[in-house]
């Protein structure tokens, strides 16, 4: 299989660079690319940076190469109050949180000729599942909602919950991944584990577990690609 992987930040890729041996190194348009082979599969890997329209950048150009499926990690701030630093969340879904075109009879969340929620490929979404459950590691399925916010408040977080009931986790990337793999018709996952609360301590909390949390989405997804994903 030919795979994109596309993440925001450093510490969310170089599990990759350490990983895979010969992995060549290139640029366009500001977006880090690398490729190479693992374990029978063709990768090309971006590091797109922070927020919708980098991650829409570096998606568009890795989906140009018609890869047969393209994958988001990363690191994400909990919506849904049952979940703590470290949980993982897949996502069943991905919508926009900071747009609105509810006065044009659109959902919260949608643009218009587009749907309110991108869907993630069900079959590799059961084989991801399946991975993290041989591996022992609980995981939340559902929605997962992205903007260009770094969400550092509860009164926040409420909004967003109420607005897009069942939100499990908010980030900055993966709607607009998901956007590009629609528009593309290309299947995406998105995988991401907690790094903060989204509440008050969350810049606090980020910078102290993202060293951590950031490897642990890569190394998962790299387990994933290896071993539950056919040549």
């Amino acid at each position: 299989m030919k795979i994109a992987i596309v993440a925001a930040l450093s510490k969310e890729i170089s599990y990759y660079m350490d990983a895979i041996p010969d992995l060549e190194a290139s640029e366009r348009a500001g977006v880090h690319l690398w490729h190479g082979h693992y374990q029978g599969h063709d990768l090309a890997i971006a590091q797109c940076g922070i927020g919708k329209v980098n991650a829409a950048l570096a998606t568009t150009l890795v989906a140009m190469e018609e890869p047969d499926l393209i994958i988001n990690n990363g690191s994400a701030g909990a919506v849904a109050k049952d979940l703590a630093v470290g949980d993982l969340v897949l996502a069943q879904e991905a919508a926009y949180h900071d747009v609105d075109m509810t006065a044009f009879d659109q959902a919260y969340g949608q643009i218009e000729g587009l749907p309110a929620r991108f869907q993630a490929d069900s079959h590799y979404l059961a084989r991801f599942e399946q991975c993290l459950a041989d591996q022992g590691e609980a995981v939340r399925r559902g929605l997962v909602v992205s903007g260009d916010r770094f969400v550092a408040s509860p009164a926040i977080v409420e909004d967003i919950a109420s607005k897009l009931p069942g939100a499990l986790c908010t980030e900055m990337e993966g709607a607009a991944i998901a956007h590009v793999a629609h528009q593309f018709g290309r299947p995406f996952l998105i995988a991401r584990v907690m790094s903060d609360t989204a509440a008050q301590d969350a810049a606090i909390d980020f910078d102290q577990f993202i060293s951590e949390v950031g490897p642990k989405s890569a190394r998962l997804t790299l387990d994933f690609i290896g071993n539950y994903l056919e040549d």
